[in-house]
């Protein structure tokens, strides 16, 4: 019977050694990435992801505490901006910061935030949402970065980190696309109704040189 004990206990002590073996061995790095393609430009896009406030109007979390606390700095769409929540048991408590925006270069936009979780469990990630200008439209990329500790990599042989989160993405990307696609429908019908207004004044005042050469022919001062 002693025997069969140890036999046991030495399997057990080798398949723990085993899975820790192949825990470790996971990537100590996990990146989520979407992308969408959006009918607007650049510049229509850019507001939607470097304003916290806008892009809370397109987080795929909100709809899961529909009641939660949410506290932002005063200004949202600059370098230091930050954006706070505190929820249920879905959506955690966390901190978001603006730590970076880039200059357009050939119709391309990075913003990239540092996002630190309070709860489920404490964690700190990168996220990055970029423009990349195409004839289509605009590409917009969401993706996130986070090191995997010990615990994630468990985790990670579990759930499919990249189906669960990517989902979430690919949901607020659905939810912005219509968003920046109204902006652009909105810049289209200010420019035309500024144009039409330029044509009027053009009109108007060849209306006026008009009659003032017709008044002079006439002998009319």
């Amino acid at each position: 019977m002693k025997k069969v004990v140890a036999v046991v206990f030495v399997l057990a002590v080798m398949g723990a050694a085993a899975l820790v073996g192949v825990i470790s061995m996971q990537p100590a790095q996990l990146t989520v990435e979407r992308s969408i393609v959006v009918d607007a430009t650049p510049a229509d896009v850019a507001p939607w992801i470097s304003d916290l406030e806008n892009v809370d109007a397109w987080s795929p979390w909100n709809a899961r505490d529909p009641g939660m606390t949410k506290t932002s700095s005063e200004v949202t769409d600059q370098v230091g901006s930050w954006h706070a929540w505190d929820g249920n048991d879905e959506v955690g408590a966390g901190r978001q910061t603006i730590v970076r925006i880039t200059d357009p270069e050939g119709g391309d936009f990075e913003v990239e935030q540092a996002l630190h979780f309070d709860r489920p469990f404490e964690s700190d990630a990168k996220v990055l949402t970029s423009l990349h200008a195409m004839e289509e439209g605009t590409q917009v990329t969401w993706s996130m970065t986070t090191e995997n500790d010990f615990f994630s990599k468990a985790f990670g042989l579990l759930v499919d980190m990249d189906a669960m989160l990517g989902a979430d993405f690919e949901q607020g990307l659905a939810m912005l696309k219509p968003l920046a696609e109204a902006s652009r429908a909105e810049r289209e019908e200010a420019e035309e109704a500024a144009e039409a207004e330029e044509h009027e004044e053009e009109a108007r005042l060849a209306a006026e040189e008009a009659e003032r050469l017709h008044n002079t022919g006439m002998g009319i001062r």
